[in-house]
């Protein structure tokens, strides 16, 4: 059976402690280990299993495990399939590490979710409570189990720094930053994880005292000494290890080495509180409760006191409070960022398009203009705004077909950069709209008919010729008027693109052409190509 090292500093209940300030709290996990992969599962695999530190071995501060990243996440992953960790007889039965195969947590979709019944409940039966009503997905119970086992050696180490951790953990974030390997993506999948199971209450009730053993009993001048704003306090880097058995906490304080033993106590509330990780944990004994990373420390003045272990050492007792830091986000939160960001940037230029539109209208040029349209006065002088309105509505559709997209469509680096090339493209395509309009004194506003970009019908729009120049398509057809008759025959562009490039050549019926398109509508914007196939648009 394997037991805690004592002697070794920062282990998950007992560290010498130095934290950050309110400064670090506010900024979060983001600016101690950055963003992470888009896709957070296929991340957190490649950061444990094909980085240049994936198969270096490293060495735990408790227990003494050495092991790898890969090999840690092959264990969870496989449940520990081939080995001696899988026994669920000694399961709570002292520091004996086991894992479960994940089957036991339920059966994950593709995308990672928990599959439920009809009744909301998971159809596998051992799958525990929290698993469900936490909504945690495959992922974060992957990163739970992990953080449990070595692994938070170096996940915490990446959180603290080389300025926060002992020198016994400089060589792990020194091969950690040498191989670019923040563990970006499995930390914040831990933290959406912490969040959920915190926010669901399993496992937890209000008024709960939870402890953590410091080794040596120093704490950092910052707990005791203002800052120039006057602020006493510390925010804890890494992911704070708490547990419900003080004797544990005590165990792990460096009581045993003959060292006045410090253990922080801190009371639960019902924002300020814990996941609990008990069906989760390698260890159950351990009875771990999970604080998330960044969360801000402060003692409670008069709150101290000395007692006796039940082995007679002296323990001194100090009483804090713990703010979870909320601004840590949740899978479902980091997966919408990119849509939350591209679809209000399109909205924007849309209403900037539409007050730029509603202003233009205002201006003499386009009412001289407005005066040669015979049309305006037939249809009266709504049709200027029923013209300004359809250019409105065509851009609009544009922001309304990506507003419909799921946040799983933006992950997607095409797909995103489509819809900001979109978004980029829509005062373009009214000042298109507007400029040919403008000019080309032919034209009136009942030529411009109203268009949706999905539809598949037949959209003619009366164009002159050196305008398409730049915007036409080798799946385009172009319509000539036929000399005889009103009727009009196709032709390809492959056929006819070099009569516009040099006009000259053009026959001499062609000085205005038809263009039948099937997707775009009644003018393209000159960035016509941002806008390449059916299914993309």
């Amino acid at each position: 059976m394997a037991t805690p090292n004592r002697d070794q500093g920062n282990d998950k209940f007992a560290f010498c402690i130095k934290g950050g300030s309110i400064d670090d709290f506010n900024a979060g996990i983001p600016d101690r280990v950055g963003h992470p992969h888009p896709n957070l599962g296929e991340g957190m695999k490649d950061e444990h299993t094909e980085m240049g530190d994936s198969d270096i071995e490293f060495t735990t501060g408790n227990y003494s495990i050495t092991t790898t990243p890969k090999r840690e996440y092959e264990l969870v992953i496989s449940g520990g399939a081939d080995t001696d960790l899988t026994a669920d007889a000694f399961k709570g039965t002292g520091a004996v590490r086991v894992l479960r195969p994940l089957s036991w947590y339920g059966k994950f979709d593709e995308t990672g979710r928990l599959i439920t019944g009809k009744d909301g409940k998971s159809i596998v039966r051992t799958t525990p409570d929290v698993v469900v009503k936490a909504r945690l997905r495959l992922h974060e119970v992957v990163a739970v189990i992990l953080y449990t086992g070595p692994m938070y050696w170096i996940w915490n180490t990446v959180l603290r720094g080389k300025e926060a951790c002992p020198p016994i953990q400089w060589t792990v974030w020194e091969r950690c930053v040498k191989h670019r390997n923040l563990y970006s993506s499995s930390l914040h999948i831990l933290g959406s994880a912490i969040k959920k199971i915190q926010q669901s209450g399993v496992g937890l009730r209000e008024d709960m005292m939870l402890y953590r053993g410091l080794s040596g009993g120093k704490l950092p001048e910052q707990m005791f000494k203002p800052d120039e704003h006057g602020r006493l306090g510390m925010a804890e880097y890494g992911v704070t290890s708490t547990t419900s058995n003080l004797g544990v906490a005590i165990e792990y304080s460096g009581a045993n080495a003959g060292k006045m033993a410090t253990v922080l106590a801190v009371r639960t509330t019902q924002v300020d509180s814990a996941a609990c990780l008990t069906d989760f944990s390698q260890y159950p004994y351990e009875k771990e409760f999970l604080w998330l990373a960044l969360s801000y420390v402060q003692l409670i003045k008069g709150r101290e006191e000395i007692i006796a272990s039940e082995h007679g050492q002296l323990v001194r007792i100090l009483h804090v409070t713990i703010n979870a830091n909320a601004r840590t986000l949740t899978i479902e939160e980091l997966e919408a960022q990119r849509k939350m960001i591209v679809v209000p940037m399109l909205n924007l230029m849309h209403t900037a398009m539409c007050q730029n539109l509603d202003n233009y209208a205002s201006t003499e040029e386009f009412k001289r203009r407005l005066h040669l349209d015979w049309h305006a006065d037939e249809f009266g002088p709504g049709k200027k705004r029923d013209f300004l309105q359809r250019i409105k509505d065509e851009a609009l559709e544009r922001v309304q077909f990506f507003t419909t997209k799921s946040p799983e469509w933006f992950l997607v680096n095409h797909n995103l950069g489509h819809a900001v090339a979109c978004g980029l493209a829509l005062p373009k395509l009214a000042e298109d709209k507007l400029t040919l309009w403008l000019f080309e004194k032919t034209l009136q506003l009942s030529r411009f008919r109203s268009c949706h970009p999905r539809t598949h019908t037949t959209t003619q729009t009366r164009l002159p010729a050196r305008m398409l120049t730049h915007t036409l398509r080798p799946n385009d057809i172009i319509e000539f008027p036929s000399r005889n008759s009103s009727s009009h025959h196709g032709v390809s562009v492959n056929a006819c693109f070099s009569s516009f490039v040099h006009p000259t050549r053009a026959p001499a019926n062609t000085r205005t052409v038809y263009l039948r398109a099937r997707i775009m509508p009644t003018l393209r914007p000159l960035t016509a190509s941002s806008w390449r196939g059916d299914e993309s648009c």
